[in-house]
């Protein structure tokens, strides 16, 4: 028997996905208005550096601890049969405004409607068909901000962590 894995890169750009198959609320890779988000990448920022432009973007990628795993079959003589994972991936959201309750304003629609589009799709299947789904249930845990130092300024954050849970044996 051959044991299949959960494929995490592939979560990530799932969610991506259907973050940017939302053209008409959250997604616009040429806005120049800033009224959707401009980029949506899956990985963490480069150097871990979140603040930085072109803004508004997105970036999903993995918690400090992603994946908790137990079993959830019996297994006999190295015969596998099931696992289920809980996996937590950050999704954090980046804007400016033209000062700080202007960009606190945008981040805060923002994260609604990136809480909507998380929910409507909560067995990450693909957003134009709804088919291929990578997950047995995803749901938003918590939001948090960004960087309390931040408070205030015309750049604002927003980190949403969604637990994923998916079965794999």
């Amino acid at each position: 028997m051959t044991v299949t894995e959960v494929d995490y890169w592939k979560m990530k750009e799932r969610i991506r996905d259907i973050l940017q198959d939302d053209t008409s609320n959250l997604y616009n890779a040429t806005a120049s208005d800033k009224t959707k988000f401009r980029k949506v990448e899956a990985g963490a920022p480069d150097l871990n550096k979140p603040i930085q432009g072109p803004f508004p973007r997105i970036f999903i990628t993995n918690d400090d601890r992603f994946d908790k795993m137990t079993e959830r079959a019996v297994i006999q003589t190295r015969n596998h049969k099931a696992t289920e994972h809980r996996m937590i991936f950050k999704i954090i959201l980046v804007c400016d405004g033209k000062n700080g309750p202007d960009a606190e304003e945008k981040i805060d629609d923002f994260t609604k409607i990136v809480l909507e589009k998380i929910k409507n799709h909560n067995d990450l299947s693909v957003p134009t068909n709804n088919t291929d789904p990578l997950a047995d249930l995803s749901f938003p845990e918590s939001v948090d901000i960004l960087n309390r130092e931040l408070i205030g300024d015309k750049i604002a954050g927003r980190v949403i962590k969604l637990r994923v849970i998916a079965t794999t044996g």
